[in-house]
């Protein structure tokens, strides 16, 4: 897989060690357009604000508003005329999501907290960076933050709190570091650091009780839809988190029964969207996840499964900004949003872990893309029916069989690939299915921004406006080679007001998913292709991952670099054959574990050896083969 680098830079903290920051290996020419596209931004923030400020003065409203626990600040003027105002979408996360499966103390081989990841979080005002949970962890980079946020700093405890004094608190990645900064101008600044960031969450929304009717800007492909994907498209390793908001509940767009009720970023192409739901203590089936009753239903108007995800919004315990050591309970989507955050952080650490670069300064990380697709493809089933729908997305987030897929790379059990697909072509190849798992299949990628329905002539011409918004639309097919049958990929049909999934040619998510529940034991071909021509004729970065194969590596005449590593998983012995010669008499085998530490070592004999694993824990480990110059590298899985 190809490979994005962060650089690691130390800067003194309040830790005697000091806190850590990091800044991608900058490509110059993607960061001159990250910075041109800021500046353009940039003004035009600055001049709705100011035209805001100007017609609340005019109009009398207000430019704060603190109610019920809730905090919302005028940012701009709608084209309809009425205010457009941000608002606050107020360790059971880490179970309900399965991350604590991640930790050291769940001994399941991958010893994950976050180190080394840099996120980055937009919220109102600013975190108290001098809370304990932080550790000095957290930087406030916005000049133009001035008062602590309790919204704030809850959001960013949840997301890399230690939950020092109260270890109930901790949030899903306690070892990563956060850039804060408050909501003013925020895609002009996500444009300037999305380079440096692995994700960033946004826990806010609009105010829809300040819309006076407004409800076309509910679903709507607006310009801050818009300007989302175009700096995700910029920065293809950067994912940013939007909570889908609170308003299922307070009578607004009373005509389409709690649905489409998504807006602003929420509605992006690439951004991931977040339900709130209450804690999952021990996934049984679909009944175990109920969906808060405040969390916002989607689609969007062109009929995209969103939400994407679901994780934990009600009751999560969190940092407080009243003291430097106080806890409290908030729920909201906000609550769920740096849940999935949390998942993201800890994803990118194990891919980082099991990519390591040649430069100890640098991270690997995974495509955006990758992200997506591999919450999409792993999400626990939620709601009435098989398949994603408008409420949860694709369903409850598993971060457990996330990292399992990434951690399963390379095996003959599945496919993660990053690919790129060129105009005009096909990726296609064969498989089998194992006969025991569903057979799954699911591609994404990160698509570029579409034309925004940003009409200001026209008022009535932005409501529900069902455009297909795909500028590359790929496509994925799985046909049965015995009988022939044809499987295609989950979308949602029917209207706004009711919405249905069904499977069928998915012409506007940059997610295709399809699921064969009862393959069998059978051959199938996978074919990746596209529609019409791509954009310029310029070729299509995408992500492909394949679960339910068949066929494990468990013999020794598979050889790679005259080298077999034997049976791949392993249960309690690791053999080696080395093709004669080819490491001289003194060969040794050596057994590492993610982090590098060696667990065990052999002498190899007349080129073969037999390693009695047994006693390791369930994880990732890496077989070294070396003698004198030679090295080769195999990764293992032992159960």
């Amino acid at each position: 897989m190809r490979k994005n680098t962060l650089r690691v830079v130390l800067v003194f903290g309040f830790a005697c060690f000091g806190a850590v920051a990091y800044g991608q290996r900058i490509n110059p020419a993607r960061q001159a357009i990250n910075d041109s596209l800021a500046k353009v931004l940039y003004n035009r923030s600055a001049l709705e604000k100011e035209k805001a400020i100007q017609m609340a003065a005019e109009k009398g409203w207000p430019l704060k508003i603190e109610k019920d626990g809730s905090f919302s600040e005028l940012m701009r003027v709608l084209p309809s005329g009425d205010p457009f105002y941000y608002k606050t979408a107020n360790v059971g996360s880490a179970i309900t999501s399965r991350a604590n499966l991640l930790y050291a103390s769940a001994n399941m081989g991958f010893d994950l907290d976050g180190t080394l990841m840099l996120a980055g979080v937009w919220d109102q005002d600013m975190a108290r960076s001098t809370h304990v949970t932080f550790g000095g962890r957290l930087t406030v980079k916005d000049s133009g933050a001035s008062d602590y946020s309790e919204h704030n700093t809850h959001v960013s405890g949840t997301m890399i709190g230690s939950g020092s004094g109260n270890s109930q608190a901790r949030g899903l990645a306690y070892g990563a570091s956060i850039w804060d900064y408050n909501w003013t101008s925020d895609i002009a600044e996500m444009s300037t650091s999305g380079a440096y960031l692995c994700v960033s969450n946004h826990s806010y929304g609009i105010d829809a009780s300040q819309l006076n009717g407004s409800v076309y800007i509910f679903g709507r492909y607006d310009g801050d839809a818009h300007d989302v994907d175009q700096v995700t498209f910029n920065n293809p390793y950067y994912q940013p988190v939007v909570a889908a908001g609170n308003d299922r509940n307070s009578g607004i767009n009373p005509d389409k029964g709690g649905n489409d009720l998504l807006s602003g970023m929420g509605v992006g192409k690439n951004a991931i969207t977040v339900a709130a739901i209450y804690q999952v203590d021990d996934y049984t089936g679909p009944s175990s996840v109920q969906i808060a009753g405040f969390s916002n239903y989607g689609p969007t108007d062109d009929m995209r499964i969103k939400p994407d995800i679901a994780s934990k919004g009600v009751n999560v315990l969190s940092s407080l900004s009243t003291s430097n050591t106080a806890y409290g309970t908030l729920s909201g989507t906000s609550m769920a949003s740096p849940g999935i955050s949390g998942v993201i952080i800890l994803l990118q650490q194990l891919y980082s872990n099991l990519h390591p670069s040649d430069d100890i300064d640098i991270v690997n990380l995974m495509r955006s893309a990758s992200v997506r697709g591999l919450l999409a493809h792993t999400a626990d089933e939620a709601g009435p029916n098989d398949g994603p729908d408008h409420m949860t997305g694709w369903g409850l987030v598993n971060a457990y069989k996330a990292a399992l897929v990434i951690q399963n790379e390379g095996l003959t059990t599945e496919k993660f690939e990053e690919n790129s697909l060129a105009n005009g072509d096909q990726y296609v190849f064969d498989v089998t299915s194992d006969g025991v798992n569903p057979l799954e299949v699911t591609i994404s990628w990160t698509d570029r921004p579409a034309t925004a329905n940003n009409s200001s002539s026209n008022v009535d011409a932005l409501l529900n406006n069902a455009t297909e918004l795909l500028v590359n639309d790929l496509d994925v097919r799985v046909e049965n080679l015995e009988t022939g049958e044809v499987y295609y990929p989950w979308k949602l049909t029917g209207t706004l007001t009711n919405p249905t999934v069904t499977t069928g040619d998915n012409k506007v998510d940059n997610i295709e998913k399809i699921q064969i529940p009862n393959a069998g034991v059978g051959n199938y071909t996978v074919t990746v292709s596209h529609k019409a021509s791509l954009y310029n004729s310029i070729a299509q970065d995408y992500t492909l991952i394949v679960t339910g194969i068949g066929g494990t590596q468990g013999v020794k005449d598979f050889m790679q670099n005259n080298v077999a590593v034997w049976p791949n998983p392993a249960d309690n012995v690791v053999n080696v054959s080395l093709a004669t010669g080819e490491f001289g008499a003194n060969a040794s085998m050596a057994i590492f574990d993610i982090q590098g530490r060696e667990v065990l070592r052999k002498a190899i004999s007349s080129n073969a050896a037999s390693a009695d694993v047994s006693q390791l824990t369930t994880g990732v480990y890496f077989v070294k083969i070396f003698s004198g110059g030679s090295e080769f590298v195999k990764k293992i899985i032992v159960k």
